[in-house]
């Protein structure tokens, strides 16, 4: 069952410069703890809050 699990993870591995962001679970806490940085950083982004905040984009004039 490990020895799977590795091979697949040497598979997944490979195409890791395909994604913005990888997280190698290695301790559950700090691929948790990576996960739910990712989700918030996501939520920052510039689309994310002019969408949840246009009423202060607007006020502030930001386009």
């Amino acid at each position: 069952m490990i020895d799977l699990r590795l091979r697949n993870a040497a598979l997944e591995m490979a195409h890791a410069r395909d994604f913005d962001f990888v997280i190698i679970n290695e301790l559950f806490e700090r691929a948790l703890f990576d996960l739910k940085a990712i989700v918030h950083a996501q939520r920052l982004k510039y689309a994310a809050q002019r969408s949840a905040r246009s009423d202060t984009f607007e006020a502030l004039n930001i386009p």
